[in-house]
Order: C-alpha cells, then structure tokens, then sequence
C-alpha cells in the first residue's frame, strides 16, 4: 500500500486562511495579498493537469481520464436518463446538465479528496439538490461505474421532480447501479449484491427500517449497519420495480408519498398498499434474495434519440481549483467550509458557469440572502434555467411569508414583488410542486383578493393533478374560497385534506388554526 505523504506548505496558514504573497513582475500587478481559504491553499497545492470538460444535453462530465472512455460514459448517462422516464413514467423537469466530477485514479482530485459527513468512507458524493452535482471518488477504472450510476440514479429522481423518502431513494439508487450497457440500450435490473447483506446480517423490524434518515446513527457509523440498510433498501425497490404487474411503480410511489407526508409506517398500512404485511412480504423478500436467477430488463434506445454531439473542452486550473473548492464546502459542514465560503462571496468566482455550485453552497450553509442576491444577478445576466428562476421565487416567498398562517396577508406591493418572481418560473416550467404550491399561497394570502384570484387557484389545482403534490394548492383554494364567503367549498376541501393521507404535518398544522378561526366566526 502506498501513502501519499502531506505536502508541505509554502504558504503559510493561519486560521484556515492562507495569504498568498506576490513576488517579482507579478507583485507589481497586484495591489494586496490574495486572500485564500484552507480549502483554496489546498486546491493550490496541485496543477490539476490533463483536464476536460465533455458535454452533452443532459450531463458536463469534468474528468482527467482518457476522452474516449469517458465519451462512452456520457452516451450511457444519457441513455440512462431516458430509461428513467420510461421506467417511473414520468417527463422530467426542465433542468440544467447534470455536473459529474470524474478524476482519473492517478488524478490530483484524490490526492486531496474528502470523507463528507459520514464515518465510513465515501465512494460518490451528490453534492447541492439546487445545482446537481455527483463527485466520484473511488478508482471507477478498475471497479466499474456501478456506484456511479446509484447516485445519478437518486438525481434522476430529482430531474423528474419526484420527491423520495430515505428508504426509497437509497433503494432507487441501488437499482440503478444495475445499469449495464447492451446492444443498442441498456439492462437494468441485474442483481444487485447489496441485497445479499440481509442474508448475513437480517432484516431490521419494517416499522423500524422506514423511519431511517441520512442522520441515523445506524447510516452514518462505520459499521455493518450502513450494509444492512442499503440491503434492505435495494430489496424492497428491486422487488416492487421487476414485478410484472401494472400497479407496481403506483405501489411504490403511494407508500412514498405516506412516507413523505409523516404517515406511521405500520404492518397495516403497508398492507393497505402493497396487499400483503409485513410479515408476509419479509417471507417473500427473503425467497426473492435466495433466488438463484433475478428478473433483468433490457431497454432499446432508439438511435435518433442519442443523435447528439458531446463537445469537448479543456478546462483551465483556475476553474479546477474553484471546482475543488465548491465541491469540498458542499461536501463537508464543517468549519473551515464555511470559511471558504465567505471567502469565495467576498471575492467572487471566476468562472461564471460554476455560480449555481455556489448558490447551492450559500442553501446548504442557510445564507439565504446571500443566494438570494447571487440569483438575482445571475438572472440579470440573462439566466434562463428554470430552476434559477424556481429558487429565487422561494427565497422572496421565505423573506416575506416564510410560513402561511390564516393571519397572514400581503400588501399589493409585496404581492407584485412575488408575482413577478412566480409568474416567470412558472413560463419556465409549469409544474414544479414547490413553485405551484408557493404560487397558490401567494394568490390566497394577497389582501385585495377577487373572483379572478380563485379561478387562478383552480388552475393550479387543475395543474398539479397527476403531477406532483396537490395539498397545498387545496388548502390554499379552501382558505381562499372561504375568505370570498364560499364557506361551503371550504367546508369540503378542508374535509378532503384532513382525511388524505398525502396531506403533510405542515398542511395539517394550517388547517387545525383554519378550523379554530371558522369556528370563532
């Protein structure tokens, strides 16, 4: 085994902040010493030589391996993303190219790579939901890109505008990572030997196993726990995907969606949905591992779909170095991130197509209005992403209403200040849950309410049917109707909520101070 010895420093450090000091023709450029964060004095220890940018509609892969490996990469990825919309039968939002960060095993990323939040060692990383971003950080070479594909995977999930709950997304992402490539598309399906964890180690009580999250103890330690889980959860979507019935992918997204919503995970509930209980389908999933041959299904890409160029670039250090950055402060909530972050606000970024990485670190780290302030001159500069437009939407909606209340009203001024902002990301994409569901708040709440307000709730309601989440829009239409003196549509559509099992603890919370507010006249 070799060792990388650290490097020593020529730069001194002091606080996590380095000073970089010029010297000869260059120190005649520069009025002040270049204030650099841990992090940067890092970035600054490497060349970053030999890399590249390949891109293609969906993904920018940045890599220092051989193009022609990774040009094979990128058509899969695509395939992949397409495989995905027929599989979960959904379209996906419009989106911006997924980032890969792909380092060569000889690369100088991992000589400076990073461990995340977890005890265990980390392979890939999905960094900032805002801004897509999946940093590979094991020698896929030699191992494959198997775990590669679990994480693009779980960010399909979010190019679909799919919400998951932990189980469900660690599940997902184990399927996906059966990805191989075949003649003319790709297999999925395959088994996967996470699953074989549940043999060595068992099962964890269902009821138990559901109410995991990323910050369970039993995930992040190093241990046998993370394998048990991941088993676990790559049997309980492995199965429900390969079976051969028409309501098995409805099943899934139903018992989801209770997840989401807070519903107790009971035998009986998941009985209700999936028409056996717990004990029944431990049976089941344990037969299904022991089997010696799984299910596989091999998808055809139609040609014309993969009639795309992937355009290839090289990539200057400066941008390397900001990339690193970026990376390490989605990567690691620590001190010296934040650090670098306020480095990186006070000085800028160099490189304009890195700007979302940064606004997703400002969301991490909660510097909402610094994010703010970043979209707004993104969208200045002329920004189209959908998403760009979506965020900056929310972050007015966090400012000014934060959390509706039956109380809350909002002035003709603040209401143009939001329309303006939802109405443009709305003419970018039509049914993201969240903007549809802030937009709603935003028509209801507004003081000078009239007839034409309660037909635009109707449309979003109409909208989102089918489509994503449809509680908030309701409520909104029931407060809204309710206020317009149409106590009886109220009536019903507060019924409706309260005895769905999609309506969520913050929905429900509104409407217990909605009914207290009727009930005093």
């Amino acid at each position: 085994m070799t060792v990388d010895r650290p490097k020593r420093w020529l730069i001194p450090i002091v606080l996590g902040i380095g000073l970089i000091v010029p010297t000869g023709a260059w120190a005649e450029e520069q009025e002040a010493p270049v204030e650099m964060s841990a992090y940067e004095v890092m970035a600054h220890s490497v060349k970053f030589r030999n890399w590249k940018k390949l891109s293609s509609p969906n993904f920018t892969v940045y890599t220092d391996a051989r193009s022609r490996r990774v040009r094979g990469l990128v058509r899969e990825m695509e395939m992949m993303h397409l495989a995905a919309q027929v599989i979960l039968g959904r379209r996906p939002l419009h989106h911006e190219p997924v980032r890969v960060i792909l380092p060569n095993s000889w690369s100088d990323w991992r000589k400076l790579r990073s461990r995340g939040e977890v005890q265990w060692q980390v392979a890939v990383s999905s960094l900032s939901s805002f801004s897509p971003t999946c940093l590979v950080e094991y020698n896929w070479n030699e191992d494959g890109a198997k775990i590669m594909w679990a994480s693009l995977g779980k960010i399909e999930m979010d190019l679909l505008g799919l919400n998951t709950s932990f189980a469900f997304s660690r599940g997902i992402g184990s399927f996906f990572e059966t990805v191989r490539p075949v003649s003319g598309g790709l297999r999925i399906g395959i088994p996967n030997r996470r699953m074989t964890a549940v043999i060595d180690y068992g099962f964890y009580d269902w009821s138990r196993f559901f109410t995991f999250n990323g910050l369970s103890p039993e995930f992040t330690r190093d241990g046998n726990a993370v394998h048990r889980i991941d088993g676990q959860a790559a049997v309980f979507v492995h199965y429900w995907m390969m079976q051969d019935e028409s309501r098995r992918i409805d099943r899934l997204f139903d018992w989801n969606a209770r997840l989401l919503a807070g519903a107790e995970p009971t035998s009986d509930l998941f009985c209700k949905v999936f028409e056996m209980d717990f004990f029944i389908w431990q049976e089941e999933a344990f037969n299904y591992v022991r089997q010696k041959g799984f299910p596989a299904i091999d998808y055809a890409i139609a040609p014309g779909a993969l009639d795309f160029v992937v355009t290839e670039l090289d990539v200057k250090t400066a941008e390397m170095r900001e990339l690193f950055t970026l990376a390490q402060i989605l990567n690691q909530k620590v001190e010296a991130s934040e650090e670098a972050l306020d480095t990186l606000l006070k000085r800028g970024l160099a490189t304009s197509d890195l700007m979302p990485m940064l606004v997703g670190a400002c969301l991490e780290w909660e510097r909402y209005e610094a994010a703010e302030s970043l979209l707004g001159e993104m969208i200045n500069e002329g920004d189209e992403a959908a998403k760009t437009h979506a965020e900056y939407a929310r972050l007015a909606f966090r400012r000014i209403v934060e959390m509706p209340t039956p109380s809350s009203r909002l002035s003709e001024e603040e209401y143009h200040e939001l329309a303006s902002r939802f109405v443009s990301a709305l003419a970018r994409e039509p049914i993201r849950s969240g903007v549809n569901a802030r937009w709603a708040w935003v028509v209801a709440l507004r003081e000078d309410l009239s007839a034409s307000d309660l037909d635009e709730l109707r449309r979003v309601c109409r909208r989102m049917d089918g489509n994503g989440d449809t509680d908030d829009p309701l409520a909104a239409l029931a407060f809204a109707s309710w206020r317009m003196g149409d106590t009886n549509t109220a009536e019903r559509l507060h019924r409706l909520l309260e005895e769905s099992p999609y309506t969520d603890k913050g929905v429900h919370a509104f409407l217990e101070e909605f009914r207290k507010v009727r009930d005093q006249g």
